[in-house]
């Protein structure tokens, strides 16, 4: 006994639609269309009110913090570039790569690069870009 198979006709928008609804979705999960917010501070009872007069002094706790469009909203983001364009060029760079383990369970890692060449100012720095 054979089967029919229906075939799904290729088509230019159906391939736009599953785009789009990807995009959605990606744009959801990484939170690129969240509404940034004033920060909530918690306090321990005997540092209340030192905190609060701490936060009054420094205006700056107490706005919306407005993060630039794509690379602020998600580190998910930075992270692919930063994998797809970026790695590329330091494949030949000396680093050491440096393992934090922290009290959650989570894991920090970065980068530290080496310069390739002396200073002329007799500083030992490299940074990455």
């Amino acid at each position: 006994m054979m089967f029919a198979v229906a075939l799904i006709p290729f088509s230019y928008g159906g391939v736009m639609f599953a785009a789009f609804i990807f995009l959605v979705f990606m744009g959801k999960s990484m939170s690129l269309s969240s509404i940034p917010e004033r920060p909530k501070f918690y306090y321990a009872r005997k540092l209340k009110n030192k905190m609060r007069d701490l936060v009054e002094l420094i205006p700056m706790l107490n706005e919306s913090y407005i993060p630039p469009l794509l690379w602020g909203r998600s580190g998910h983001l930075q992270t692919f570039f930063y994998g797809v364009l970026n790695r590329a060029d330091h494949l030949n760079l000396p680093s050491q790569r440096h393992y934090i383990h922290l009290d959650d369970g989570a894991t920090v890692s970065f980068d530290v690069f080496e310069p390739t060449e002396p200073s002329d100012q007799g500083m030992e720095s490299c940074f990455s870009t």
